[in-house]
């Protein structure tokens, strides 16, 4: 996967945008009548991203508006099956998805010595207008029978989108920070993910 991001600062807005794409390869193995059907093929993705703020600064609080835009594209190719007595062919595969976050950040910088404690809250409505199923159409590899079509389940059009964490700045270059990320009360999923690390500005 690669890409190429973007961004526009003015003292209180900005505006961001990404660009990336990537190629894959899946392999997949199943219990079938007389043994195991296995399978190989590629594919690839498509993601773009566009998003803008504004703050709003009070002493030390930041109050910022947030929205952004994604969408995604992935195509999957077809393929046949081998192994077992019930090899099945899969059909090309591809899905769309569009959504937009709407929501707001609260900050507060907290200043001991020379040191800059930032906490940070981010919560948004995520709304998604495209696929919220993903469907599978395959066959007899034998070419018996007609095409037939399994699907997931949905995963809602509406989530709860949640950003917490600290930034310790600890000089005018360097910061450290911790961050959860989790997507919640949206139907038949939920997404959580922890991350930190140190930023180094030139």
């Amino acid at each position: 996967m690669s890409g190429v991001y973007g961004s526009w600062f003015k003292p209180n807005a900005y505006l961001e945008a990404q660009l990336g794409a990537g190629g894959y390869h899946y392999d997949s193995k199943r219990a079938a009548l007389g043994g195991f059907a296995s399978g190989h093929t590629e594919g690839y993705e498509v993601d773009t991203m566009l998003g803008g703020g504004y703050d709003l600064k009070y002493h030390s609080f930041v109050v910022s508006p947030i929205a952004e835009v994604h969408y995604t594209y992935v195509d999957i190719n077809g393929f046949t099956e081998t192994g077992s007595m019930a090899p099945l062919q899969i059909m090309n595969n591809d899905s769309h998805s569009l959504w937009t976050l709407i929501g707001g950040r609260l900050a507060y910088d907290w200043r001991i010595a020379r040191t800059v404690l930032r906490p940070e809250l981010q919560m948004g409505w995520r709304h998604e207008f495209l696929d919220v199923t993903r469907a599978i159409d395959s066959r007899m590899a034998s070419g018996a029978g007609t095409v037939f079509q399994v699907e997931s389940p949905s995963l809602g059009r509406d989530s709860l989108s949640l950003i917490t964490g600290l930034t310790v700045r600890c000089s005018q270059h360097v910061s450290i920070f911790a961050y959860y990320d989790g997507e919640l009360a949206a139907d038949n999923s939920a997404s959580h993910t922890m991350s930190g690390g140190v930023s180094v500005e030139f």
